[in-house]
């Protein structure tokens, strides 16, 4: 699960998440985010808008498994649409798996140089 999750983000490979996250009660909390966004149709859209910014390049650290818990550090580099300027953001995955699949994602990142635009939920 981890490593498919590593190398479905370094692909920018939206399908491949999708088959990873449950098909309900699935939740992914996020830093722009007010509410969690929830379902996986919201977090495809999500992850769509990311993958779909000029430049994005994900590097991701190795996964540190305890239980149900999986926690990935990553890197997002890519070109800020409305300025054209490099950013950099390091940030952090804690993944909650039941049943082989992820119920939960929470992201942790300082939001200060970020172009991604707030996300809602429904």
């Amino acid at each position: 699960m981890a490593e498919a999750w590593r190398d479905a983000n370094r692909r920018l490979d939206v399908d491949a998440m999708m088959q990873l996250y449950a098909a309900d009660r699935v939740e992914f909390i996020d830093p722009h985010s007010p509410d969690p966004v929830l379902g996986k149709a919201d977090i495809r859209e999500a992850y769509e808008s990311l993958f779909g910014l000029p430049d994005v390049l994900i590097n991701t650290g190795i996964p540190a498994v305890a239980g149900r818990r999986v926690t990935i550090e990553w890197l997002w580099r890519g070109t800020d649409p409305a300025s054209g300027e490099e950013y950099s953001i390091r940030g952090v995955s804690v993944l909650t798996i039941e049943d082989g699949l992820i119920v939960r994602e929470a992201a942790y990142y300082d939001t200060t140089h970020s172009p991604f635009a707030p996300m809602t939920s429904g």
